[in-house]
């Protein structure tokens, strides 16, 4: 799994817990630094949306990006990125699921 904006580490700490591989960047040096900090671990490290992910990491079966879109400058590219680094495309998950725990199907 791939977190985009990991922030603080948090969440991928909790999905390690939870038997998921995560990898994630965020381009807060700061968040990153408090990450490697509180959760060693954790394969997390600087980045953003604006950089070749997908030829640095690989790709990956699952994309995580919770409260991101938002706060990027350019949200084409934004998806550009995200959808690089998806092993299947937008289309591999028959059911995505959303911040609200509800899923919708893709048409």
């Amino acid at each position: 799994m791939f977190e985009l904006g990991c922030g603080n580490g948090s969440v991928a700490k909790e999905l390690a817990g939870r038997g998921w591989d995560v990898t994630g960047v965020d381009p807060s040096v700061e968040g990153i630094r408090q990450a490697r900090a509180a959760y060693p671990g954790l394969k997390l490290a600087s980045g953003s949306a604006y950089d070749d992910l997908a030829a640095q990491y690989g790709q990956f079966p699952v994309l995580l990006s919770l409260e991101v879109v938002e706060h990027v400058y350019d949200p084409r590219h934004y998806a550009r990125t995200a959808y690089s680094l998806l092993s299947g495309g937008w289309r591999s998950s028959r059911r995505p699921i959303t911040a609200t725990g509800r899923t919708w199907p893709w048409r």
